[in-house]
């Protein structure tokens, strides 16, 4: 039979497993204990005390086997991205759970950058360069129009506004309601 792991004993050996991973560093977002790779979140593993399993990212494949597991479920929040919880509550599940650590880990610390698109060597068809940003123009440059016309002397036709026209909600109110105000005597 498989000998039952306390929360304390799940915790502590969760942390140790992570802490030696190259270049893993431990953060408290939340107030929560977790491990990340290139500043990326590869484990959570809880609070002391409060921890019986750890939070990671499987591989997609793998995602609906491992949630056939009774022990596995989507990850709160995050569980819509492919993170899934290990509850870990004997040595077979902490195995389980320190293999897929491993590929979490894996995925985010060989994860590269993508590239960056560079111009192609003289010879070479490719597309075009990007055009350099306009320059601005000076201040007195970028008088408004009317400002312009109004120094060189030129008249600016009147514009006509249309009237403002009330809801017709609004006139219909009016005329069943009295006015409420005080006529001049």
């Amino acid at each position: 039979m498989a000998q039952a792991l306390s929360a304390d004993e799940v915790f502590r050996t969760l942390f140790e497993y992570c802490s030696r991973k190259p270049a893993a560093t431990v953060d408290h977002p939340w107030g929560e204990v977790v491990f990340k790779v290139k500043k990326k979140i590869f484990a959570y593993i809880g609070r002391p005390g409060e921890a019986s399993g750890v939070t990671v990212k499987p591989a997609p494949e793998e995602l609906q086997e491992l949630l056939a597991r009774p022990n596995i479920a989507l990850a709160h929040y995050i569980g819509r991205y492919g993170w899934v919880h290990v509850s870990i509550g004997d040595r077979a599940s902490l195995q389980l759970a320190e293999r897929l650590i491993d590929e979490t880990y894996e995925q985010i610390a060989h994860r590269k950058k993508p590239e960056r698109v560079t111009a192609p060597s003289s010879g070479e068809a490719g597309p075009a360069p990007k055009k350099p940003p306009a320059k601005k123009a000076d201040a007195a440059e970028k008088k408004p129009a009317s400002a312009k016309k109004a120094e060189s002397g030129e008249k600016k036709p009147a514009e006509k506004k249309p009237a403002a026209r009330k809801p017709a909600s609004a006139e219909k109110a009016e005329t069943k309601a009295p006015s409420r105000r005080k006529r001049a005597e």
